[in-house]
């Protein structure tokens, strides 16, 4: 899971990276659809994750700063 050492940073080029293998691999003349899906689940998570981890990261502070 190098998303979460990289903080997300690698999870969205991932995510672009499987979308652009799955075009290449979908017609089946080559191998590694299933991998290219496997990765754009796992990045697709990862960015969602990180999505949801800064937003409430921010809505917990400006929440915070709203009762100091």
């Amino acid at each position: 899971m190098p998303g979460l050492i990289t903080f997300g940073l690698t999870s969205l080029p991932a995510l672009i990276v499987g979308l652009s293998a799955t075009g290449e691999t979908r017609d089946g003349r080559d191998g590694g659809h299933g991998s290219a899906m496997a990765g754009i689940v796992i990045s697709g998570l990862q960015v969602a994750g990180w999505v949801l981890f800064w937003g409430l990261y921010m809505a917990g502070s400006a929440w915070t700063s709203c009762w100091s």
